[in-house]
């Protein structure tokens, strides 16, 4: 009995003692020169509305198809953060990731991502974080276009600069949500509950998340 009173008073010791509701609009852009591989792109654009602040997000990259499914990018992001009464802040990144999509049946898909990050703030030294991605979309009946999202996303620190002083367990999101693959081929919607909890800030949000994708390749096919 006393293990277990020691263990609780160990979680509630670092559970994040404030929360706050978030809204994030995301639009991811991936893009290819041919279906089957070689040259690709990535953009994605975000908009964070955070408790007394507001928080952008630019990521482009380049990168390579080696296959449908599988892929490597390159990039930089951008993320400016505006209080509504505070000092202007950014951040700059460089950042680096691969990317595989499969499918293990044919209601029912999955993503993984691994990405690494160097991170630039106003102070000395590069932050450097890891982050790990795991994704399932799964679709009940083929009568209704719904599909049920989920995934997890957890974020690691490998050193402590100035601005990044955190080595460890950064963060973690969690999704569940609903998605819809539009008319338009590749281009697809999702909404739902993002539960964002940051050790770092000492916090647990909940953040109402709006995505759209778009995912093709930018030469046409034979005949078309």
């Amino acid at each position: 009995m006393k293990s277990i009173i020691i263990l609780l008073a160990s979680v509630a010791a670092v559970a994040p003692a404030h929360a706050e509701i978030q809204a994030w609009d995301v639009i991811t852009l991936m893009a290819r020169l041919d279906e089957s591989g070689g040259p690709a792109g990535w953009v994605d654009l975000q908009l964070r509305r955070r408790g007394g602040s507001t928080q952008y997000l630019a990521r482009p990259a380049l990168g390579w198809a080696f296959s449908p499914t599988l892929f490597a990018h390159v990039g930089y992001a951008w993320i400016p953060t505006a209080p509504d009464d505070g000092t202007y802040s950014s951040e700059h990144r460089v950042w680096q990731q691969a990317l595989f999509n499969g499918t293990a049946r044919p209601d029912l898909k999955y993503q993984v991502r691994a990405r690494v990050e160097q991170r630039f703030g106003p102070g000395s030294g590069v932050g450097l974080r890891l982050r790990g991605l795991g994704r399932v979309q799964w679709q009940p009946s083929d009568r209704v276009p719904l599909q049920l999202v989920v995934w997890d996303e957890l974020f690691v620190g490998l050193n402590e600069t100035t601005d990044f002083a955190l080595q460890g367990f950064d963060q973690n999101r969690a999704f569940a949500g609903v998605g819809v693959d539009t008319a338009i081929k590749g281009l697809r919607v999702e909404a739902g509950y993002l539960h964002l909890l940051t050790q770092a800030g000492d916090r647990t949000d909940h953040v109402l998340g709006f995505f759209v994708t778009a995912n093709t390749w930018l030469r046409a096919a034979p005949g078309l």
